[in-house]
């Protein structure tokens, strides 16, 4: 079943069950973490080992077994026995556009930085979400990309609340 926004004005019921929210929200909760949203970027090209994220991300794998099965258990991955490794890929479809919309909205954010006459160098993190705590980074951006929806489509005039059209 695929669900999509709901038309200006309309919400279907999936929009207001408190209990989807809930799910969606456990979820984010699960890819809030550095290490599995490496892994999850790693995947997206192909299938890996446990092995071979745990290197990836510079943790044993024991740790990386675990954030495999989180994932897996809400969905997010599926597993494949190949001899006596196991192999993790994508299973949620609509994974990569997810990322895709949080990377973005970090771009946007970290643009007016990279636009000041700030001298210092980028640090050495990869990405602002690897150099933020576990949970942070991914419940800001999904944060602001839920204020920047809501700023689409209500602005405010004169100081009050008004719906674009």
């Amino acid at each position: 079943m695929s669900y999509s926004l709901p038309n200006e004005g309309t919400a279907p019921p999936l929009w207001t069950n408190p209990e989807v929210f809930d799910r969606i929200a456990e979820r984010l909760r699960i890819l809030a973490h550095p290490h599995r949203l490496r892994m999850v970027e790693m995947l997206l090209a192909g299938k890996y080992s446990v092995g071979e994220l745990a290197e990836s991300c510079s943790i044993p794998s024991h740790m990386a077994s675990e954030h495999l099965r989180l994932m897996q258990h809400c969905g997010l991955l599926g597993s494949e026995k190949e001899g006596r490794y196991t192999f993790y890929r994508i299973a949620e479809p609509n994974l990569q556009r997810l990322l895709l919309c949080l990377k973005d909205q970090q771009l946007r954010l970290d643009e007016p930085a990279a636009l000041s006459h700030n001298p210092s160098p980028p640090t050495a993190a990869a990405t602002p979400l690897e150099s933020a705590p576990p949970t942070s980074g991914l419940h800001h951006a999904a944060d602001m990309a839920g204020t920047d929806m809501a700023n689409h489509h209500i602005g405010t005039q004169n100081g009050q609340p008004e719906l674009n059209g």
